[in-house]
C-alpha cells in the first residue's frame, strides 16, 4: 500500500484541503483545472474549511483519492 494513502486512511479528524493537496504534490492551479473550478475559489475553499460545497468535495474526493468524509463541506 502506497504510504501517503495508509497515512489518509488512518485519519481520524477532518483534513484541510491545502494539506492534501500539497502531500499530493499538487499546485492549486492544476487542482483547479482539473476538477473546474479557479484556483482562487480552490484558495477560498482551503483558506475556510466548511465552505466547500458537496459537490465540489466529491470532485476534490475523486481527485486526491480521498474519502469524502475527510473534508469539511456544506
Amino acid at each position: 500500500m502506497n504510504h501517503s494513502l495508509k497515512y489518509f486512511n488512518d485519519l481520524k479528524f477532518k483534513s484541510d484541503l491545502r494539506t492534501i493537496r500539497l502531500m499530493r504534490g499538487l499546485s492549486r492551479k492544476d487542482v483547479s483545472i482539473n476538477i473546474g473550478i479557479s484556483d482562487k475559489t480552490l484558495y477560498r475553499y482551503e483558506k475556510e474549511p466548511g465552505t466547500t460545497p458537496v459537490h465540489i468535495a466529491k470532485r476534490l474526493s475523486l481527485y486526491y483519492g480521498v474519502p469524502l468524509d475527510q473534508f469539511d463541506y456544506k
